[in-house]
Protein backbone atom coordinates (compact mmCIF):
# COMPACT_ATOMS: atom_id res chain seq x y z
CA UNK A 1 0.00 0.00 0.00
CA UNK A 2 0.88 3.76 -0.44
CA UNK A 3 2.17 6.15 2.44
CA UNK A 4 -1.07 8.28 2.20
CA UNK A 5 -3.59 4.76 2.34
CA UNK A 6 -1.49 3.50 5.38
CA UNK A 7 -2.04 7.51 6.91
CA UNK A 8 -5.51 7.59 6.24
CA UNK A 9 -6.18 4.23 7.91
CA UNK A 10 -3.81 5.43 11.14
CA UNK A 11 -5.29 8.91 11.57
CA UNK A 12 -9.11 7.00 11.23
CA UNK A 13 -8.41 4.84 14.33
CA UNK A 14 -6.58 7.28 16.42
CA UNK A 15 -8.75 10.23 16.11
CA UNK A 16 -11.90 8.34 16.06
CA UNK A 17 -13.03 9.42 18.99
CA UNK A 18 -11.30 12.51 19.42
CA UNK A 19 -11.88 14.52 16.49
CA UNK A 20 -15.14 15.89 15.74
CA UNK A 21 -16.86 14.24 12.82
CA UNK A 22 -17.09 17.00 10.64
CA UNK A 23 -13.13 17.34 11.13
CA UNK A 24 -12.61 13.97 10.33
CA UNK A 25 -14.57 13.54 6.71
CA UNK A 26 -12.38 17.01 5.92
CA UNK A 27 -9.22 15.35 6.54
CA UNK A 28 -9.95 11.83 4.81
CA UNK A 29 -10.90 13.50 1.79
CA UNK A 30 -8.08 15.17 1.67
CA UNK A 31 -5.64 12.24 2.13
CA UNK A 32 -7.74 10.02 -0.48
CA UNK A 33 -7.44 13.11 -2.86
CA UNK A 34 -3.84 12.86 -2.46
CA UNK A 35 -3.66 9.26 -2.93
CA UNK A 36 -5.29 9.65 -6.29
CA UNK A 37 -2.32 11.75 -7.31
CA UNK A 38 0.01 9.60 -6.27
CA UNK A 39 -1.61 6.37 -8.49
CA UNK A 40 -1.82 8.71 -11.62
CA UNK A 41 1.76 9.51 -11.00
CA UNK A 42 2.82 5.82 -10.78
CA UNK A 43 0.59 4.66 -13.56
CA UNK A 44 2.66 7.59 -16.30
CA UNK A 45 5.49 5.86 -14.97
CA UNK A 46 4.40 2.40 -15.54
CA UNK A 47 3.25 3.15 -19.42
CA UNK A 48 6.64 5.56 -20.07
CA UNK A 49 8.65 1.89 -19.24
CA UNK A 50 10.68 0.37 -21.98
CA UNK A 51 10.21 -3.01 -22.17
CA UNK A 52 13.11 -5.67 -22.49
CA UNK A 53 11.73 -6.71 -26.04
CA UNK A 54 11.63 -3.28 -27.25
CA UNK A 55 15.01 -2.41 -25.95
CA UNK A 56 16.38 -5.45 -27.95
CA UNK A 57 15.48 -4.47 -30.65
CA UNK A 58 16.55 -1.06 -30.36
CA UNK A 59 19.73 -2.09 -29.88
CA UNK A 60 19.72 -4.79 -32.89
CA UNK A 61 18.33 -1.65 -35.26
CA UNK A 62 21.43 0.59 -33.87
CA UNK A 63 23.90 -2.08 -34.79
CA UNK A 64 22.56 -2.38 -38.19
CA UNK A 65 22.74 0.88 -38.96
CA UNK A 66 26.16 1.27 -37.33
CA UNK A 67 26.97 -0.99 -40.00
CA UNK A 68 27.04 1.71 -42.64
CA UNK A 69 30.06 3.17 -42.01
CA UNK A 70 31.86 3.71 -38.52
CA UNK A 71 31.54 7.51 -38.75
CA UNK A 72 27.70 7.89 -39.98
CA UNK A 73 25.47 8.19 -36.80
CA UNK A 74 21.57 7.79 -38.35
CA UNK A 75 18.66 8.53 -36.91
CA UNK A 76 15.67 6.39 -38.67
CA UNK A 77 12.88 9.31 -38.88
CA UNK A 78 10.93 6.65 -40.44
CA UNK A 79 10.70 2.86 -40.08
CA UNK A 80 8.47 -0.17 -40.95
CA UNK A 81 9.13 -3.04 -38.93
CA UNK A 82 8.47 -6.84 -39.77
CA UNK A 83 4.86 -8.00 -39.66
CA UNK A 84 3.30 -4.35 -40.30
CA UNK A 85 1.63 -4.71 -43.64
CA UNK A 86 0.59 -0.92 -44.63
CA UNK A 87 -1.69 0.31 -47.81
CA UNK A 88 -1.05 3.66 -48.66
CA UNK A 89 -2.62 5.76 -51.80
CA UNK A 90 -1.17 9.50 -51.49
CA UNK A 91 -1.58 12.33 -53.57
CA UNK A 92 2.08 13.65 -53.22
CA UNK A 93 4.30 12.03 -51.86
CA UNK A 94 3.61 8.32 -50.06
CA UNK A 95 6.16 8.43 -47.23
CA UNK A 96 8.87 11.36 -46.56
CA UNK A 97 11.55 11.04 -43.90
CA UNK A 98 13.15 14.25 -43.31
CA UNK A 99 16.60 12.52 -42.96
CA UNK A 100 16.63 9.28 -43.07
CA UNK A 101 14.11 6.00 -43.62
CA UNK A 102 14.86 2.07 -42.55
CA UNK A 103 12.92 -0.49 -43.21
CA UNK A 104 14.09 -4.13 -42.14
CA UNK A 105 10.63 -6.04 -42.62
CA UNK A 106 6.99 -5.74 -43.32
CA UNK A 107 4.28 -5.39 -46.40
CA UNK A 108 4.08 -1.99 -48.23
CA UNK A 109 1.65 -1.06 -50.91
CA UNK A 110 1.54 2.55 -51.51
CA UNK A 111 0.65 4.83 -54.56
CA UNK A 112 2.11 8.52 -55.07
CA UNK A 113 0.77 11.28 -57.28
CA UNK A 114 -1.70 9.14 -59.29
CA UNK A 115 0.95 6.23 -59.63
CA UNK A 116 2.98 5.72 -62.90
CA UNK A 117 0.42 6.41 -65.57
CA UNK A 118 0.20 9.77 -64.03
CA UNK A 119 3.43 10.58 -65.05
CA UNK A 120 4.52 14.07 -66.04
CA UNK A 121 5.20 14.46 -69.62
CA UNK A 122 9.46 14.59 -70.29
CA UNK A 123 10.43 17.58 -72.43
CA UNK A 124 14.03 16.48 -73.16
CA UNK A 125 12.59 13.39 -75.00
CA UNK A 126 9.59 14.66 -77.24
CA UNK A 127 9.74 11.71 -79.38
CA UNK A 128 8.95 9.01 -77.36
CA UNK A 129 6.10 7.00 -77.81
CA UNK A 130 3.95 4.60 -76.08
CA UNK A 131 4.47 6.45 -72.75
CA UNK A 132 1.87 7.99 -71.30
CA UNK A 133 1.16 10.75 -74.67
CA UNK A 134 4.22 12.54 -74.07
CA UNK A 135 3.92 12.94 -78.06
CA UNK A 136 0.85 15.41 -77.60
CA UNK A 137 1.27 16.40 -74.03
CA UNK A 138 2.44 19.74 -72.84
CA UNK A 139 4.36 20.01 -69.80
CA UNK A 140 3.09 21.74 -67.21
CA UNK A 141 4.54 25.03 -66.42
CA UNK A 142 3.03 25.37 -62.92
CA UNK A 143 5.54 24.10 -59.82
CA UNK A 144 6.19 20.74 -59.36
CA UNK A 145 4.42 19.07 -56.78
CA UNK A 146 6.26 16.19 -54.93
CA UNK A 147 5.15 12.35 -56.44
CA UNK A 148 7.55 10.09 -54.73
CA UNK A 149 6.58 7.01 -53.63
CA UNK A 150 9.43 6.60 -50.61
CA UNK A 151 11.73 10.03 -50.20
CA UNK A 152 14.61 10.08 -47.39
CA UNK A 153 16.58 13.59 -47.10
CA UNK A 154 19.52 11.76 -46.55
CA UNK A 155 19.46 7.97 -46.49
CA UNK A 156 17.29 5.67 -47.76
CA UNK A 157 17.70 1.52 -46.39
CA UNK A 158 16.00 -0.94 -47.32
CA UNK A 159 16.80 -3.81 -45.28
CA UNK A 160 14.27 -6.15 -45.67
CA UNK A 161 10.79 -6.24 -46.75
CA UNK A 162 8.22 -6.12 -49.67
CA UNK A 163 7.27 -3.12 -51.26
CA UNK A 164 5.22 -2.87 -54.12
CA UNK A 165 5.44 1.41 -55.57
CA UNK A 166 3.59 3.09 -58.21
CA UNK A 167 4.44 6.58 -58.33
CA UNK A 168 3.92 8.90 -60.99
CA UNK A 169 7.68 10.55 -59.77
CA UNK A 170 10.46 8.65 -58.62
CA UNK A 171 9.96 4.88 -56.80
CA UNK A 172 12.90 5.79 -54.05
CA UNK A 173 14.56 9.08 -53.96
CA UNK A 174 16.92 10.33 -51.28
CA UNK A 175 18.84 13.76 -51.88
CA UNK A 176 22.24 11.62 -50.40
CA UNK A 177 22.54 7.87 -50.97
CA UNK A 178 20.16 4.70 -51.40
CA UNK A 179 21.04 1.38 -49.64
CA UNK A 180 19.56 -2.37 -50.51
CA UNK A 181 20.93 -5.07 -48.87
CA UNK A 182 17.78 -7.28 -49.04
CA UNK A 183 13.52 -7.27 -49.28
CA UNK A 184 11.51 -7.25 -52.43
CA UNK A 185 10.85 -4.43 -54.38
CA UNK A 186 8.07 -4.44 -57.56
CA UNK A 187 8.65 -0.45 -58.73
CA UNK A 188 6.41 1.25 -61.39
CA UNK A 189 8.15 5.33 -61.65
CA UNK A 190 6.39 7.86 -64.09
CA UNK A 191 10.69 9.33 -63.51
CA UNK A 192 13.40 7.26 -62.36
CA UNK A 193 13.19 4.13 -60.04
CA UNK A 194 15.33 4.70 -58.27
CA UNK A 195 17.57 7.73 -57.95
CA UNK A 196 19.92 9.44 -55.26
CA UNK A 197 21.69 12.59 -55.81
CA UNK A 198 25.13 10.84 -54.28
CA UNK A 199 24.63 7.05 -54.25
CA UNK A 200 23.03 4.15 -54.96
CA UNK A 201 24.58 0.57 -53.20
CA UNK A 202 22.58 -2.86 -54.09
CA UNK A 203 23.75 -5.47 -52.31
CA UNK A 204 21.22 -7.78 -51.75
CA UNK A 205 17.49 -8.33 -52.41
CA UNK A 206 15.31 -8.53 -55.57
CA UNK A 207 14.56 -5.03 -57.59
CA UNK A 208 12.36 -5.17 -60.16
CA UNK A 209 11.84 -2.06 -61.88
CA UNK A 210 8.98 -2.84 -64.36
CA UNK A 211 8.28 0.59 -65.59
CA UNK A 212 10.34 3.71 -65.55
CA UNK A 213 11.84 7.03 -67.67
CA UNK A 214 15.59 5.89 -66.56
CA UNK A 215 15.69 2.90 -63.95
CA UNK A 216 18.37 3.71 -61.95
CA UNK A 217 20.45 7.45 -61.30
CA UNK A 218 22.96 8.23 -59.06
CA UNK A 219 26.94 10.03 -58.99
CA UNK A 220 28.06 6.87 -57.35
CA UNK A 221 26.28 3.49 -58.29
CA UNK A 222 27.37 -0.10 -57.00
CA UNK A 223 26.00 -3.18 -57.55
CA UNK A 224 27.41 -6.27 -55.47
CA UNK A 225 24.70 -8.55 -55.40
CA UNK A 226 21.20 -9.60 -55.89
CA UNK A 227 18.78 -9.83 -58.55
CA UNK A 228 18.22 -6.12 -60.57
CA UNK A 229 15.79 -6.40 -63.44
CA UNK A 230 15.09 -2.73 -65.35
CA UNK A 231 12.76 -1.92 -68.22
CA UNK A 232 13.34 1.62 -68.93
CA UNK A 233 12.24 4.26 -71.81
CA UNK A 234 15.11 5.90 -71.82
CA UNK A 235 18.96 4.87 -69.85
CA UNK A 236 18.89 1.62 -67.87
CA UNK A 237 21.47 2.83 -65.64
CA UNK A 238 22.39 5.95 -65.12
CA UNK A 239 25.44 7.12 -63.66
CA UNK A 240 25.66 10.75 -63.72
CA UNK A 241 25.83 14.17 -60.50
CA UNK A 242 23.99 16.09 -62.87
CA UNK A 243 26.30 17.70 -65.05
CA UNK A 244 24.80 19.34 -68.62
CA UNK A 245 26.32 16.50 -71.09
CA UNK A 246 26.63 17.94 -74.55
CA UNK A 247 26.48 15.80 -78.24
CA UNK A 248 29.57 14.12 -77.56
CA UNK A 249 28.99 14.03 -73.62
CA UNK A 250 30.99 15.36 -70.64
CA UNK A 251 33.57 13.37 -68.65
CA UNK A 252 32.63 13.53 -64.67
CA UNK A 253 35.62 12.90 -62.38
CA UNK A 254 33.54 11.97 -59.76
CA UNK A 255 31.01 9.83 -61.11
CA UNK A 256 31.52 5.96 -61.51
CA UNK A 257 29.33 2.67 -62.32
CA UNK A 258 30.67 -0.30 -60.48
CA UNK A 259 29.08 -3.79 -61.09
CA UNK A 260 30.88 -6.38 -59.48
CA UNK A 261 28.45 -8.94 -58.60
CA UNK A 262 24.51 -10.15 -58.45
CA UNK A 263 22.30 -10.34 -61.59
CA UNK A 264 21.52 -7.71 -63.25
CA UNK A 265 18.99 -7.57 -67.00
CA UNK A 266 18.43 -4.33 -68.54
CA UNK A 267 15.52 -3.49 -71.40
CA UNK A 268 16.04 0.13 -72.02
CA UNK A 269 15.00 2.42 -75.19
CA UNK A 270 18.33 4.41 -74.20
CA UNK A 271 21.79 3.42 -73.12
CA UNK A 272 21.60 -0.13 -71.60
CA UNK A 273 24.74 1.02 -69.32
CA UNK A 274 25.17 4.85 -69.06
CA UNK A 275 28.05 6.46 -66.92
CA UNK A 276 29.22 10.77 -67.25
CA UNK A 277 32.09 8.87 -65.59
CA UNK A 278 34.08 5.87 -65.26
CA UNK A 279 32.81 1.73 -66.11
CA UNK A 280 34.03 -0.70 -64.41
CA UNK A 281 32.47 -4.52 -64.60
CA UNK A 282 34.39 -6.76 -62.28
CA UNK A 283 31.96 -9.49 -61.63
CA UNK A 284 28.52 -10.86 -61.67
CA UNK A 285 25.85 -11.35 -64.79
CA UNK A 286 24.86 -8.26 -66.99
CA UNK A 287 22.57 -8.75 -69.97
CA UNK A 288 21.11 -5.68 -71.67
CA UNK A 289 18.73 -5.84 -74.29
CA UNK A 290 19.71 -2.14 -75.73
CA UNK A 291 18.22 0.34 -77.91
CA UNK A 292 17.22 -0.51 -81.83
CA UNK A 293 17.25 3.11 -82.66
CA UNK A 294 21.00 4.92 -83.64
CA UNK A 295 21.27 7.50 -81.82
CA UNK A 296 22.27 5.59 -78.39
CA UNK A 297 23.74 2.01 -77.38
CA UNK A 298 23.18 -0.55 -75.48
CA UNK A 299 26.83 0.66 -73.44
CA UNK A 300 27.96 4.41 -73.27
CA UNK A 301 31.17 5.71 -71.60
CA UNK A 302 32.60 9.46 -71.00
CA UNK A 303 35.47 7.74 -68.91
CA UNK A 304 37.69 4.59 -69.16
CA UNK A 305 34.74 1.30 -69.23
CA UNK A 306 36.79 -1.66 -68.31
CA UNK A 307 35.75 -5.08 -67.87
CA UNK A 308 37.79 -7.62 -65.75
CA UNK A 309 35.63 -10.34 -65.03
CA UNK A 310 31.36 -11.57 -64.83
CA UNK A 311 29.76 -11.84 -68.00
CA UNK A 312 28.51 -9.16 -70.05
CA UNK A 313 26.55 -9.41 -73.05
CA UNK A 314 25.25 -6.36 -74.46
CA UNK A 315 22.87 -6.03 -77.54
CA UNK A 316 21.46 -3.21 -79.22
CA UNK A 317 21.79 -1.34 -82.61
CA UNK A 318 25.21 -0.74 -84.05
CA UNK A 319 25.43 3.02 -84.59
CA UNK A 320 26.29 4.48 -81.34
CA UNK A 321 28.08 1.32 -79.90
CA UNK A 322 30.70 1.27 -77.67
CA UNK A 323 32.88 -2.08 -76.50
CA UNK A 324 34.82 -2.08 -73.04
CA UNK A 325 38.86 -2.79 -72.56
CA UNK A 326 39.95 -4.54 -69.48
CA UNK A 327 42.24 -7.52 -68.46
CA UNK A 328 39.02 -9.98 -69.84
CA UNK A 329 38.66 -11.21 -73.45
CA UNK A 330 35.68 -9.34 -74.83
CA UNK A 331 33.66 -10.31 -78.90
CA UNK A 332 32.21 -7.52 -80.38
CA UNK A 333 30.20 -8.75 -83.05
CA UNK A 334 28.66 -6.46 -85.68
CA UNK A 335 26.05 -8.29 -88.20
CA UNK A 336 25.85 -6.99 -92.37
CA UNK A 337 21.84 -6.36 -91.16
CA UNK A 338 20.00 -5.82 -88.57
CA UNK A 339 18.51 -9.35 -86.55
CA UNK A 340 15.05 -10.12 -85.70
CA UNK A 341 14.57 -9.74 -81.85
CA UNK A 342 14.52 -13.45 -80.69
CA UNK A 343 17.06 -14.55 -82.79
CA UNK A 344 19.78 -16.99 -80.96
CA UNK A 345 23.00 -15.90 -81.29
CA UNK A 346 25.76 -19.02 -80.46
CA UNK A 347 29.44 -19.09 -79.51
CA UNK A 348 31.27 -22.40 -80.08
CA UNK A 349 35.11 -23.11 -79.36
CA UNK A 350 37.27 -24.89 -81.38
CA UNK A 351 36.16 -28.05 -80.59
CA UNK A 352 32.37 -27.16 -81.89
CA UNK A 353 31.88 -26.86 -77.57
CA UNK A 354 28.74 -24.14 -77.51
CA UNK A 355 30.47 -22.07 -75.23
CA UNK A 356 27.36 -20.26 -74.03
CA UNK A 357 24.37 -18.51 -76.11
CA UNK A 358 21.96 -15.94 -75.74
CA UNK A 359 18.52 -14.59 -77.39
CA UNK A 360 17.90 -10.93 -77.67
CA UNK A 361 14.30 -9.87 -77.10
CA UNK A 362 14.43 -6.77 -79.44
CA UNK A 363 16.02 -6.60 -82.72
CA UNK A 364 19.93 -6.27 -83.06
CA UNK A 365 22.91 -5.51 -85.20
CA UNK A 366 25.47 -5.27 -82.32
CA UNK A 367 26.23 -7.53 -79.49
CA UNK A 368 29.32 -7.17 -77.14
CA UNK A 369 30.22 -10.04 -75.20
CA UNK A 370 32.81 -10.51 -72.50
CA UNK A 371 33.29 -13.81 -70.15
CA UNK A 372 35.90 -15.13 -68.13
CA UNK A 373 35.83 -18.72 -70.98
CA UNK A 374 37.45 -16.53 -74.15
CA UNK A 375 40.72 -16.92 -73.77
CA UNK A 376 43.75 -14.73 -75.56
CA UNK A 377 45.26 -17.04 -78.58
CA UNK A 378 41.77 -18.93 -79.28
CA UNK A 379 39.13 -19.06 -82.06
CA UNK A 380 35.44 -19.17 -81.50
CA UNK A 381 32.67 -19.43 -84.19
CA UNK A 382 29.45 -17.39 -84.38
CA UNK A 383 26.39 -18.71 -85.28
CA UNK A 384 23.37 -16.41 -85.52
CA UNK A 385 20.10 -18.29 -86.19
CA UNK A 386 21.75 -21.26 -86.80
CA UNK A 387 23.93 -20.12 -89.54
CA UNK A 388 27.64 -19.85 -89.18
CA UNK A 389 28.39 -15.71 -89.75
CA UNK A 390 32.54 -16.43 -88.80
CA UNK A 391 34.83 -16.69 -86.39
CA UNK A 392 37.07 -14.30 -84.41
CA UNK A 393 40.60 -15.17 -82.74
CA UNK A 394 41.64 -13.33 -79.46
CA UNK A 395 45.13 -11.78 -80.56
CA UNK A 396 44.76 -9.53 -77.55
CA UNK A 397 42.01 -9.11 -75.09
CA UNK A 398 39.60 -7.41 -77.80
CA UNK A 399 38.29 -9.55 -81.43
CA UNK A 400 36.18 -8.14 -83.81
CA UNK A 401 33.65 -10.05 -86.44
CA UNK A 402 32.12 -7.76 -88.83
CA UNK A 403 31.87 -4.29 -89.63
CA UNK A 404 33.45 -2.83 -86.45
CA UNK A 405 34.87 0.83 -88.12
CA UNK A 406 32.08 3.15 -86.18
CA UNK A 407 32.33 1.28 -82.81
CA UNK A 408 34.41 2.98 -80.00
CA UNK A 409 36.36 1.24 -77.56
CA UNK A 410 37.49 1.43 -73.81
CA UNK A 411 35.01 4.94 -73.65
CA UNK A 412 36.31 8.30 -73.96
CA UNK A 413 39.17 9.77 -72.03
CA UNK A 414 38.90 13.24 -70.67
CA UNK A 415 39.60 15.56 -73.77
CA UNK A 416 37.82 13.40 -76.26
CA UNK A 417 40.55 10.59 -76.55
CA UNK A 418 38.89 6.90 -77.25
CA UNK A 419 40.93 3.81 -76.23
CA UNK A 420 41.23 0.60 -76.85
CA UNK A 421 41.15 -1.70 -79.84
CA UNK A 422 39.19 0.58 -83.09
CA UNK A 423 38.67 3.21 -80.49
CA UNK A 424 42.27 4.42 -81.36
CA UNK A 425 42.57 7.10 -83.47
CA UNK A 426 42.69 6.73 -87.01
CA UNK A 427 44.99 7.88 -89.17
CA UNK A 428 45.29 9.43 -92.16
CA UNK A 429 46.21 7.50 -95.24
CA UNK A 430 49.62 9.04 -97.28
CA UNK A 431 51.60 8.03 -100.34
CA UNK A 432 55.11 6.67 -100.44
CA UNK A 433 56.11 10.12 -99.64
CA UNK A 434 54.33 10.34 -96.96
CA UNK A 435 51.98 13.06 -98.29
CA UNK A 436 47.91 12.96 -97.73
CA UNK A 437 46.31 10.66 -100.38
CA UNK A 438 42.75 8.94 -100.58
CA UNK A 439 42.15 5.71 -99.31
CA UNK A 440 42.90 2.68 -101.42
CA UNK A 441 40.55 2.01 -104.19
CA UNK A 442 39.27 5.24 -103.79
CA UNK A 443 39.91 8.72 -106.45
CA UNK A 444 38.84 11.95 -107.28
CA UNK A 445 35.70 11.13 -109.04
CA UNK A 446 36.76 11.71 -112.95
CA UNK A 447 40.03 13.03 -112.11
CA UNK A 448 38.09 16.18 -111.24
CA UNK A 449 41.22 19.04 -111.36
CA UNK A 450 40.64 22.63 -110.75
CA UNK A 451 40.70 25.09 -113.74
CA UNK A 452 42.95 26.97 -114.83
CA UNK A 453 44.17 29.52 -118.24
CA UNK A 454 46.62 29.19 -120.35
CA UNK A 455 49.13 30.45 -117.87
CA UNK A 456 48.25 27.71 -115.30
CA UNK A 457 46.42 30.13 -113.14
CA UNK A 458 43.22 29.78 -111.27
CA UNK A 459 40.08 29.96 -113.81
CA UNK A 460 36.33 29.80 -113.66
CA UNK A 461 34.92 26.89 -115.27
CA UNK A 462 34.48 26.67 -119.30
CA UNK A 463 30.68 28.32 -119.86
CA UNK A 464 30.99 30.11 -116.18
CA UNK A 465 30.91 33.88 -115.53
CA UNK A 466 31.36 35.92 -112.53
CA UNK A 467 27.85 37.41 -111.69
CA UNK A 468 26.76 40.31 -112.94
CA UNK A 469 29.59 40.85 -115.30
CA UNK A 470 31.74 41.23 -112.33
CA UNK A 471 35.05 41.22 -113.36
CA UNK A 472 37.91 39.38 -111.09
CA UNK A 473 40.99 42.38 -110.74
CA UNK A 474 44.14 41.09 -113.29
CA UNK A 475 47.36 42.68 -113.44
CA UNK A 476 49.23 44.11 -116.39
CA UNK A 477 49.51 40.49 -118.12
CA UNK A 478 45.55 39.78 -117.58
CA UNK A 479 46.21 37.61 -114.49
CA UNK A 480 44.27 37.77 -111.41
CA UNK A 481 45.72 39.84 -108.95
CA UNK A 482 44.41 41.39 -105.58
CA UNK A 483 42.26 44.46 -105.32
CA UNK A 484 44.58 47.03 -105.35
CA UNK A 485 46.10 47.68 -102.46
CA UNK A 486 45.53 44.43 -101.31
CA UNK A 487 48.54 42.14 -101.49
CA UNK A 488 48.61 37.94 -100.65
CA UNK A 489 50.33 37.50 -97.10
CA UNK A 490 53.43 36.96 -97.56
CA UNK A 491 53.06 35.30 -100.83
CA UNK A 492 51.27 32.35 -99.33
CA UNK A 493 50.96 29.68 -101.71
CA UNK A 494 49.41 26.22 -101.23
CA UNK A 495 52.43 23.80 -99.97
CA UNK A 496 53.50 21.27 -101.98
CA UNK A 497 56.17 18.29 -102.20
CA UNK A 498 59.15 17.59 -104.93
CA UNK A 499 56.14 15.88 -107.49
CA UNK A 500 54.00 19.44 -107.06
CA UNK A 501 51.21 17.72 -105.42
CA UNK A 502 49.70 19.15 -103.09
CA UNK A 503 51.08 18.50 -99.25
CA UNK A 504 50.59 19.02 -95.50
CA UNK A 505 51.86 22.65 -93.80
CA UNK A 506 55.27 21.82 -92.30
CA UNK A 507 53.96 20.74 -88.62
CA UNK A 508 50.91 20.37 -89.24
CA UNK A 509 49.03 17.01 -88.76
CA UNK A 510 44.78 15.81 -89.67
CA UNK A 511 42.86 17.01 -87.30
CA UNK A 512 39.91 14.13 -86.26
Amino acid sequence: MGFFSDLKEDLSQAVNELMPEEELKKELEALEEAEAVEEAEKQQVDDDAVTEEELAAFDAMLENLDALTASEEVEAAEEVKENEEETVDAAEDGIQAETQFYADGGTLQLTAGGGSANAEVKSSEPFRRGWGEWDTAQESTENSVSKKALKAGSLLWIAQGDFTLDAADDGLHSNGSVRISGGTLDILAGSDGIHADERVEISDGTVTISKSYEGIEGAGILISGGTTAITAVDDGINASDGTAQGGMGTYSSGVSLTISGGSVSINAEGDGLDSNGDMLISGGTVLIDGTTNGGNGAMDGNGSMQCTGGLLIAAGSAGMAEYPDGTQCTAVITTDTVQAGGTELCILDETGKTLLSHTPAKSYQSVIISSPDFKEGTTLTITIGGTDIGTLTFSDTVAFLGNDASMMGGGQFPGGQFHGGRGERPEMPTDENGNPAMPEGIEFPDRMEMPTDENGNPAMPEGMEFPDRMEMPTDENGNPAMPEGMEFPDRMEMPTDENGNPAMPERHEPRW
